[in-house]
Order: C-alpha cells, then structure tokens, then sequence
C-alpha cells in the first residue's frame, strides 16, 4: 500500500511511474490499474532491460518501499547519473543497505522516514483535489469484531488479495 501511494503522488507530480514486482500478478495489475504507467513482473521480465528500454540513461528516482535491502543493487544499476534514491521501507539494523556505490554516480539518498506538518498538509491538499486516489487503496472494509478473522486470512494465510484494510469501529 505504500508503494501504490509513492506511485500516486509520483505520477500527481508528473513522473512517469514504473512499478516493478516478482510474480504477484493481482498486484502488479493494481498498480496499473490505479498508480503505475508501467508494471514489470521481474520473475518473467529483466527489469533493467524493459527500464531501459524508455530511458537508456537511467531513471532520476528509484524508490524502494518495501525494505528489502538487496534492492539497492537494482536501484543503483536503474538510476541515471545525478538520481535520488528515496528508502521508503523500514530498514532495521541487521538489514543494512550498503550505499558505498551509490558516490560514483553522485546519486542523492533520501529517507523520509517520518512526516512533517507541511509533507502532511501538502499531502491532504493533493487528497483534498483529486490528485490522490485513497480509496482506491482500501480492498476490503471490516467491522471490529471481525478483525482477527480478517488479520488471519487476508495478511497472515493470504487467502485473498488486499491491499489497505479499514476497519468499521461502530456498533
């Protein structure tokens, strides 16, 4: 769900937004459905070949939303000489990103870890407008009493694809 809202507020902006993903084929046809200009399934496509394919220099911003620190290597091979690469996953300290390389391009590395009031209002504005679609990214809306159920199914068995889940706290 992170992903999809960097994609949306990238695209609001005027990015052309490439989404990349290993196989999750109901994911990937979300996000071209509602956030990404393109989509590349990595387990069938060479991702650095079908990104170069619409910017053979490389690409300004690689943004990686996951927390997966081995795609740092992935991003550094995608970015053109002067990008930002912004880390927008949760990195604990055993999983280290090694940005040593990253000089050699004079590559930026942003991590917005937190919000600001000024992020946060610029964000409500763009909501506010139309320019980010939030409902989009609720799948599935849930009454209270049904959350364990619903955690169990559609986040820990992934019985069902969701995305964003709401949970309904009236009675």
């Amino acid at each position: 769900m992170i992903g999809q809202f960097v994609a949306q507020t990238l695209r609001a902006r005027g990015a052309y937004v490439i989404t990349a993903g290993k196989g999750d084929l109901e994911r990937l046809e979300y996000a071209r459905k509602y956030s990404c200009d393109m989509v590349v399934d990595t387990a069938k496509n060479d991702l650095k070949k079908e990104v170069a394919k619409i910017s053979p220099e490389g690409v300004k911003i690689v943004v990686e939303a996951i927390g997966i620190h081995e795609n740092t290597a992935v991003a550094f091979d995608l970015l053109a000489w002067n990008g930002h690469y912004v880390l927008n996953g949760f990195y604990p300290l055993e999983n280290r990103v090694d940005l040593n390389p990253f000089s050699t391009k004079e590559i930026t590395i942003h991590n917005p870890a937190g919000y600001t009031r000024q992020r946060f209002l610029r964000t409500l504005e763009m909501i506010g407008r139309g320019k980010l679609n939030v409902n989009s990214l609720i799948t599935h809306t849930i009454k209270w009493p049904d959350a364990p159920k619903a955690y169990e199914n559609l986040l820990l068995n992934r019985k069902e694809f969701s995305m964003g889940i709401a949970i309904d706290w009236r009675d």
